[in-house]
């Protein structure tokens, strides 16, 4: 497609981020927070760069307000030695672990990576029986694309009949904003999807335009998630990689779809 390029110079697709989310039924404390004071040694081999996040405390006494820091986890990054750019990113804190690949290699890498940290994580910080909130898996697709704004095409991009679009926006322009979610229940759980589709363009700038698609797998009928169970985040992530693609097929042209090799 002409004139349309991707969030990094080398990608050969739009996918600028993948991110996996484990949000936590109640906070680590305890023995676990030592633990994972020691967590950065253990993936140190996997990210050169570390730094402790921090919590703030506030507390007010007889009318006066005082505020406090303490440790709540890590935040490393794999960075690319060459370019800068940061590859992986991982945050551990008291309450969720997040994961995001910026350099996305394709979903069997991606998956089999972020399953490999997260069985460390469950190791090192006894995690087989803690309660799990949710598991959420975030999708962003980028695109660059150079143009005037009378020389924008609604069409060139997005599929006119999807029933992710709503009528109006196909007349808007070059510049618009939508945002919608909606639930289905799947093997007794309930799964909450955001779909949220818009465009930035500035003069002096590509036309950005952003699908960012976040799968949640919630609690079911039975209550919080059984521990940080390494078969249910692979079910998880695999059926929000599934919808994703199915959606991403409904929501973009056809032009769109054989260029970003999606069903390849």
């Amino acid at each position: 497609m002409k004139d349309i390029g991707f969030d990094r110079p080398d990608a050969n697709h739009s996918l600028a981020e993948a991110t996996l989310v484990v949000a936590f039924g109640s906070e680590l404390e305890g023995s676990r927070m030592d633990q994972l004071r020691t967590i950065a040694d253990e993936l140190s081999g996997d990210f050169s760069k570390r730094s402790p996040n921090q919590a703030v405390n506030l507390s007010v006494s007889q009318g006066k307000a005082e505020s406090s820091t303490s440790f709540n986890g890590w935040t490393l990054e794999n960075v690319d030695q060459d370019t800068g750019l940061v590859r992986w990113q991982l945050a551990i804190e008291r309450s969720r672990v997040i994961i995001n690949c910026l350099e996305y290699p394709r979903w069997d890498a991606f998956k089999e990576q972020v399953i490999n940290w997260l069985s460390v994580i469950q190791q090192h910080l006894s995690l087989e029986s803690w309660a799990v909130k949710e598991v959420g898996t975030l999708f962003t697709d980028r695109f660059y694309w150079s143009l005037k704004g009378e020389e924008y095409h609604f069409e060139k991009l997005f599929n006119p009949d999807s029933e992710y679009l709503s009528p109006s926006i196909k007349s808007k322009g070059p510049l618009w904003h939508l945002f919608q979610g909606w639930i289905e229940t799947d093997s007794n759980r309930e799964f909450l999807h955001n779909l949220n589709v818009s465009t930035q363009w500035d003069i002096n700038r590509p036309h950005k335009t952003e699908v960012l698609h976040i799968v949640r797998c919630l609690k079911g009928e039975d209550g919080e998630l059984d521990g940080l169970n390494m078969e249910l985040i692979s079910t998880a992530l695999d059926k929000a990689h599934t919808d994703n693609k199915k959606m991403l097929n409904e929501l973009l042209s056809a032009e769109t779809i054989e260029f970003i090799g999606l069903n390849k």
